[in-house]
């Protein structure tokens, strides 16, 4: 079977949350794990947990010291293309 290597990125958007939170993220900046919480407070910390572990073993936040996460280039650069994906399923 031939793999697609976007396979566990669009795996990724799909999850619940994924996308919501990516965006708080963009719109925000520097967030901590109970911004997110107060941010979504119907979303369960073990689904906050693991989008954030997700993103950070995409390269999409970075955690530090004060375990503050922050979103990357790399973040912001997937927001741009799922801009451009939105504006394009508009025109067709």
């Amino acid at each position: 079977m031939n793999h697609c290597s976007l396979s566990p990125f669009l795996w990724l958007l799909g999850k619940k949350w994924s996308t919501h939170i990516m965006a708080t993220f963009c719109m925000k900046g520097v967030l901590s794990f109970w911004d997110i919480r107060r941010e979504f407070p119907h979303v369960t910390a073990t689904t906050i947990s693991s989008r954030l572990t997700e993103f950070q073993n995409f390269d999409l936040i970075e955690k530090d010291s004060t375990w503050k996460y922050s979103p990357t280039q790399k973040l912001y650069d997937v927001s741009k293309l799922l801009e451009q994906i939105e504006t394009w399923t508009q025109i067709v």
